[in-house]
């Protein structure tokens, strides 16, 4: 994992915020690359003076915010004629895809605590005609959430001297801790508005 941090601060490093937004917008689109990394390397470029805290943020958001807009819109416009069978033929995709006609906002919103969930529900939310308003208020909220903590671990990393594993886990616990209560805030507006 420190190879891959050490590459991804190089890169960031040399191509600064056009290499920030690319990478977090194909990895939030349809790249299986961990857009996450990319922005703890980020935190860590804010830390070291390399960026500015304030751009590297908006960038992360909004890279983060239309990659998966993207991939909500393209199912929602072609995945009745290539995605179809995917909900039917997978347990988990089906069970989701049920999830998320009851619950679009809490869906879309947890998933993004989860990272390897989230390009499955931007799929699969457009493939099940999710409102546009609620993927993209739960796509902002969490991303929102998930890019300040991400960018904390990678400052605090930097800065202090610690592990970016050890920061990591203390960022793992109050991530968990923000999934929990927006989750549950999802839930409990959701219930209201039925």
């Amino acid at each position: 994992m420190l190879a891959t941090f050490t590459t991804v601060t190089a890169y960031l490093l040399q191509f600064k915020y056009i290499a920030l937004f690319v990478s977090i917008f194909l990895s939030a689109a349809f790249v299986p690359v961990s857009g996450e990394l990319i922005v703890v390397g980020a935190g860590a470029m804010v830390a070291s003076g390399g960026m500015v805290l304030f751009i590297a943020f908006s960038i992360c958001l909004f890279a983060n915010v239309l990659g998966d807009v993207f991939g909500y819109i393209i199912m929602r416009f072609f995945g009745n004629k290539y995605g179809r069978g995917f909900e039917n033929k997978s347990k988990t995709f089906h069970s989701m895809g049920t999830y998320l006609r009851k619950r679009p906002l809490a869906t879309v919103l947890f998933s993004r605590f989860v990272g390897f969930t989230a390009g499955q529900i931007n799929f699969l939310a457009g493939l099940t005609r999710t409102p546009i308003r609620a993927f993209i208020l739960g796509d902002v909220i969490g991303n929102t959430i998930c890019v300040v903590l991400y960018l904390v671990t990678g400052y605090l990393a930097e800065s202090s001297g610690y592990s970016v594993p050890g920061v990591a886990a203390i960022i793992a616990g109050v991530l968990f801790f923000f999934a929990a209560i927006s989750f549950a805030g999802a839930v409990y507006i959701e219930r209201k508005k039925a």
